[in-house]
């Protein structure tokens, strides 16, 4: 045989097997770093998600709590007057801008069973339940004094058939919303009947729910009380519930449920919500608070100037940390999370602008 058909014979078995040896180190290494960077990837969305999720939670709650109670040019001190039939119903007492529910059983007491009764999205038994009541979009201006059945807004935008029934929404406001007309000295609470693209609002007795017990006031001979001139305006106004249920998919998220309007959710992934009221018990000057307490021990839901907020977000995947993470609960105490979720904890505290000095 020639020696160049002896070189050619190839690799031996030993050869090969240590070839292929280490081009199964080669892919295994490969595979493994690229898992590595795959879970790392992961993990960083995760956490951007939840981070996303505390700024969304910060913005919603800090946007509503720092207008609670607001009355226009008047202020806390103004005389309100709410026009509306069972004003002392939970949706309806815009006397009280702020109050809460602590720890929520699982049946739901009153006012907050009738709130929720016959809806899907109820709160979660242990989280607790906050209330809010303030404006919601920008204020109107009045064009002429009001009569006895009509104020009249300036018109500063129109929405073709944007209301429900198909009328136009006048300065965002519809048929069936609350409005707050103000001025300083004085507020009034009342619900809207009809609005034409003059800016012409009605507010009748009837045929609303819950409606207004007095459809006639205003004037010019009405008492002074009831009148309202070109340096007023208008604003509507609502109550907000904010409380955490699970969603479709089974996560916990965070609702908002307006007093006129279709329930929210927000923001998902939100499994805990305590929340305390900053008091000013002493009712100094300086409007701080001297104690911040559950609902519960709240004395006088006037009397409270700040919000402190604690919030818990889990992330969405398991198995994203290396073991369960921990977190300080709002009374301090440290929490093991019972699985290896991504864990992220939020503690806000919101002053109510309209009480502070």
């Amino acid at each position: 045989m020639s020696r160049s058909l002896r070189r050619s014979r190839g690799f031996t078995l030993i050869e090969l097997l240590a070839g292929v040896a280490l081009g199964v180190l080669a892919v295994s290494a490969a595979l493994l770093f690229f898992a590595s960077n795959k879970r790392h990837f992961l993990v960083q969305l995760e956490a951007g998600r939840l981070q996303e999720n505390q700024r969304f939670v910060a913005q919603f709650l800090a946007r509503d709590i720092r207008g609670a109670g607001y009355r226009g040019c008047a202020g806390s001190s103004g005389p309100l007057v709410n026009l509306l039939n069972n004003a002392s119903a939970l949706e309806n007492d815009f006397q009280t801008a702020i109050e809460g529910f602590d720890n929520v059983s699982e049946t739901l007491s009153k006012p907050l069973a009738s709130v929720f009764a016959g809806s899907r999205r109820v709160p979660i038994a242990g989280t607790d339940v906050l209330v809010v009541r303030g404006p919601e979009g920008d204020a109107s201006g009045v064009r002429a004094k009001n009569s006895g059945t009509q104020v009249f807004a300036v018109v500063v935008s129109r929405k073709t058939r944007a209301c429900a029934g198909g009328t136009n929404r006048i300065n965002g406001i519809c048929p069936g919303d609350c409005l707050l007309m103000s001025d300083c000295q004085k507020a009034r609470i009342f619900q809207v009947g009809s609005i034409n693209d003059s800016g012409a609002i009605t507010h009748p007795a009837g045929d609303l729910a819950p409606g207004n017990f007095d459809g006639t006031w205003g004037g010019s001979a009405a008492p002074p009380h009831e009148r309202f001139d070109i340096d007023a305006e208008l604003i509507r106004y609502s109550t907000s519930i904010y409380y955490l249920a699970h969603n479709p998919g089974g996560e916990p998220a965070l609702y908002r449920k307006p007093s006129r309007g279709r329930t929210e959710e927000l923001v998902e992934g939100v499994a805990d919500l305590q929340i305390r009221y900053g008091e000013n018990i002493d009712a100094d000057a300086d409007g701080t608070p001297d104690r911040f307490v559950t609902a519960t021990g709240v004395t006088d839901w006037d009397a409270v100037v700040a919000v402190r907020i604690w919030v818990l977000l889990r992330g969405f995947e398991e198995n994203m940390a290396e073991a369960e993470q921990s977190y300080l609960a709002l009374d301090g105490t440290l929490v093991t999370a019972p699985d290896k979720r991504l864990h992220r904890t939020l503690v806000l505290t919101i002053g109510l602008r309209n009480r502070l000095p």
